[in-house]
C-alpha cells in the first residue's frame, strides 16, 4: 500500500530534462548568459521540486554539458584544418 505519490523529479534525468527545457525558454541577457533566478524560480516554486532534486538535475546537466564540450574540443583538435565540427560515426568491426 502506497500513501505517497511518486515525485516527478526524483529521477535526476527527468529533472535535468526539465531544467534544460526551462533554460532554453529563457531569453539570454548578455553573451548568451541567463539569470539563474529565471531557472530557479520555475523549478523550485512553480513545479514544486525539492532543492535536492534541483541540485541532482543541475549536476547531471553540468556533467553532460562538460562531456559534450570535451568531445567537441577533441574533434577540433584532431581536425584543425577543417572549418566546422566533424561528426564521428561508430562502426561495427568484423562485418
Amino acid at each position: 500500500m502506497k500513501f505517497v505519490a511518486d515525485r516527478s523529479f526524483a529521477d535526476p534525468e527527468a529533472a535535468a530534462r526539465k531544467l534544460m527545457e526551462i533554460a532554453n525558454s529563457v531569453k539570454p541577457v548578455q553573451d548568451g548568459r541567463i539569470h539563474i533566478e529565471k531557472i530557479n524560480w520555475p523549478m523550485l516554486h512553480d513545479l514544486k521540486a525539492t532543492p535536492a532534486e534541483y541540485k541532482a538535475g543541475a549536476r547531471l546537466c553540468h556533467r553532460q554539458r562538460m562531456a559534450v564540450a570535451a568531445r567537441k574540443r577533441d574533434v577540433r583538435e584532431a581536425h584543425r584544418g577543417r572549418r566546422g565540427d566533424v561528426r564521428l560515426i561508430r562502426t561495427t568491426t568484423g562485418q
